[in-house]
Order: structure tokens, then sequence, then C-alpha cells
């Protein structure tokens, strides 16, 4: 494999950004060597909280006879070789600027696995534990949870090199019960639903459509592509067509439900919920299907009007209520539900990568 000429472009060396310029052509172990050398921590192995458990780790009586004890961590220049040698085929096709965004998101990515191995050695480093005293458990977990910048970065980056195949889905939903129902959708394991990624943009109002495509941008940026499921309440939504017309959101990985998904429901089924969560009684069956038959408004309004039940301050109930049943029963077998605009939904929603 020829070494790449690396000339022109930067390496980010700490955490203010700050860069050097890289000159001349690197191969993947020399490479390698230039990073392990400017982005680890010097650590001493009798420090770390698990020697026994890493094969990298250093003989005590070897680190003694050092005059210098302090070396980066072998364990993550053993990563780190591995992923250069791993990656580097792919930077022969790429051009100038996706491979200065190899090398950033590869040091965000370094970073974030050298500080995990560090907090983790301190999590299992009994007597430095103790000399935290009451402060430890604070101090650990906040050096956990400030990683994620690191690690949102280099997926952000690493979004812009299709050959790594880090981009993945994120289902925007406009309340907090499309994000209970399928929270509970999670239980029919299927792998679509395990590991979808949703988030309720309830607050950041459609109609303010500078702070809704603030949200969107920020989760393109964090290498994300945004699906988004939106309320019609029976009218054109204008604001979707918009989103798509900016780049934002492309019109197919939009979903909008006529009204809502409580009216996506099929009567049959809604009904029966409603009357496990004791919102009707049995008998009122047949009225009810007969006023659902309509589609000229809502099943809130419906629900409303008819039955003096505000929808409002039970839709997460139902729709957790709703996300265990289907989770069960499925929804591509079951003639009542196959047709409805709730089975519709939730096939959009198993497209999502």
């Amino acid at each position: 494999m020829e070494p790449i000429d690396f000339s022109g472009l930067k390496m980010i060396v700490d955490d203010d950004l700050s860069t050097i310029p890289l000159q001349g052509a690197y191969g993947p172990e020399e490479l390698a060597r230039h990073f392990i050398y400017n982005w680890l921590t010097l650590r001493d192995c009798r420090e770390c909280g698990r020697p026994e458990r890493c094969r990298y780790g250093l003989d005590p009586d070897e680190v003694d006879r050092r005059s210098k004890p302090d070396e980066p961590c072998a364990a993550v220049a053993a990563l780190i070789r591995n992923h250069v040698r791993v990656t580097y085929h792919v930077l022969e096709s790429l051009n100038r600027a996706e491979i200065q965004s190899y090398l950033n998101a590869t040091y965000h990515f370094v970073r974030w696995i050298d500080q995990v191995e560090l907090n983790t050695a301190s999590y299992m480093n009994d007597a430095l534990l103790e000399w935290m005293g009451d402060e430890a458990s604070a101090t650990v977990i906040a050096g956990y949870t400030r990683l994620r910048a690191h690690l949102d970065e280099a997926a952000g980056l690493m979004t812009s090199i299709p050959a790594f195949r880090t981009r993945r889905g994120v289902l925007l939903v406009e309340g907090e019960s499309e994000k209970a129902f399928l929270n509970e959708m999670r239980k029919s394991h299927r792998r679509r639903f395990l590991y979808l990624d949703v988030l309720a943009y309830r607050g950041v109002s459609k109609r303010s459509s500078a702070k809704l495509e603030l949200f969107i941008r920020q989760q393109i940026s964090t290498g994300y592509e945004v699906f988004l499921q939106g309320d019609c309440d029976g009218k054109e939504a204008k604001w979707l067509d918009d989103l798509d017309a900016k780049g934002l959101v492309k019109k197919e990985h939009v979903f909008p439900f006529q009204w809502d998904l409580e009216t996506s429901v099929p009567p049959a089924l809604l009904f029966d919920i409603l009357v496990e969560l004791h919102l009707l009684g049995s008998e009122k069956r047949d009225e009810f299907l007969d006023k659902t038959d309509r589609r000229d408004q809502s099943v809130g309004r419906l629900l409303k009007d008819a039955f003096g039940i505000h929808i409002d301050n039970h839709k997460v109930s139902i729709a957790r209520k709703l996300g265990a049943i289907i989770a069960v029963c499925g929804w591509k077998y079951d003639p009542v539900i196959e047709e409805s605009e709730l089975a519709k939904f939730l096939t959009f929603v198993d497209t999502i990568p």
C-alpha cells in the first residue's frame, strides 16, 4: 500500500482544537505512531485500576526499572494502530477535504476512547476512590458524560465519508405520546424498534420554523439522518414541505398523520383501549363506532363533543396501551390494523436505518 501525501492538511493536537501542519507522506504505521505520540495521555501502569485484567499491562518490576514510567496506554495505542490499519485503504479514494474530516474525526474518536479508558481505570482503583472520598462518584461520572461531545463530533465528521456507513436515522415525533408508543414497540423485539432513536420536538413549535429547523440541524450535525412525523390536524401541512425545500428533511422521510396518532388507530381497537383505561363503558361501543365512522374531525374532538372526554389528559396512557398491544399482535397480518393509517406509519418507521 503506497503512503499517502498529507502535505497541506492539519492535525488537531489538543482539546482547544489547535492544530499542527502535516508534511509529506505517511504509511499506516507511521500515521498511527504520529497519532499515538500527539494524542494519548501519559500514564503510569502502576496507577491503573485494572492491571491484572489488561493483556497490554506492563510487569510491575519492568515499570519500576524505568526512569520515566509514564507512557501512552498500550491498550489504546493498540486500538489506534488497528483503527488506522483497517481504515487506511479508504483514504486512497477520498478527496483532500474528506481526508481532513477523517483526521479530525479520528482525533475525537481516539480522545473518547482514551478518556473512557482513563475513567474506567480510575473507577476500578480502590486507593484513588478512597482518596477522592464523597466526591468520587460525581467526579468520575461527570468525566464520562463530558465525553459525549467527542463521540458526537466524531460521528458527525464520519458521515461525510460514505465508506464508513456511520449515518443512522433519528425519528423526530411531534409529542410525548408518539414517543411513548414507539418505546412500547421495542417489546416487539423487531430490530428497527429496538435500536430506533426517537426524539420528541414538543416545545419546538412547528409553527416557529426557525426553532424547528435549528433542532433538526443539531441532529444532522451529530451524524443523524432525520426522519420526521408530524400531525396535519386535517389541514395542508405546508411546514413539512418547507423542510424538504430547504434540504433539511427529504419528503420521503416525512410521515404526516392526517389528524394525529389517536385518530390513526382503528376505531374498534381504540374503543377497547378506552374501555381498559376506564374512560368509556363497554355499553358505549355502538355509539362510539358510529360516530368515529366519520373522518372529518379528530377523534379527540369527537370524544370531547360526544362523551366529554378530554383526550389531551390521556394521550400518553393511550399510546402506551396501544404500543403494548401492537408489539404483541403485530400490524401486518391483522386485517383490522393492516389497512389503517397506523399501519402505514409503522411501515414507515420500519424503513428507518
